[in-house]
């Protein structure tokens, strides 16, 4: 499950000016809340933790599989949903890390699987506004999903409970 997909620097770039022209930014990161999902042992994902404890302090859970039974059942429930309801196919989401990029603790605005540790990337992920198209980066790749607010509601009270107000997971 430690599959870490490849993400050459001229592809990141290209990614970025193709986040960068989809509709939706909003003018802040404000009120947005990361939910990482990885292991710790693996070293794309402790980067990505160490990344995230310095831009977004406090803005972030790192739920680590290997050693939360809640978490590797999460994870696992969350990507069954995502391929039998939604059609992504399961390659795309065996990877870790995954990050839950969710705004106002109700929107989900993107997943992303891969170890990306580039400011401007995450800059990019959390400005988007809420819509009903939820962003699936795999690096160096981009998709969108079909998504109503309801359903990301759903998603994001079950597997990145968030408390409100707060930058903690919730219960």
């Amino acid at each position: 499950m430690a599959r870490q997909p490849g993400c050459p620097w001229p592809a990141l770039l290209v990614l970025l000016a193709a986040l960068a022209a989809l509709p939706g930014l909003a003018a802040t990161a404000e009120g947005v809340y990361l939910y990482l999902y990885g292991a710790s042992w693996c070293p794309y994902c402790r980067s990505l933790d160490q990344f995230f404890s310095q831009a977004y302090p406090g803005r972030y859970y790192f739920c680590k599989i290997d050693l939360h039974e809640g978490c590797r059942n999460s994870l696992r429930g969350l990507d069954e949903y995502l391929n039998k309801s939604k059609g992504v196919p399961s390659e795309l989401l065996e990877g870790i890390p995954q990050t839950l990029v969710v705004r106002d603790g109700r929107y989900l605005l993107a997943i992303v699987v891969g170890g990306v540790t580039e400011p401007r990337f995450w800059s990019e992920i959390t400005s988007r506004s809420p819509q009903e198209r939820v962003l699936l980066v795999v690096p160096p790749y981009a998709y969108e999903i079909r998504m109503t607010f309801d359903e990301q509601r759903e998603l994001v009270s079950k597997y990145a409970p968030v408390a409100e107000g707060t930058g903690t997971p919730g219960p």
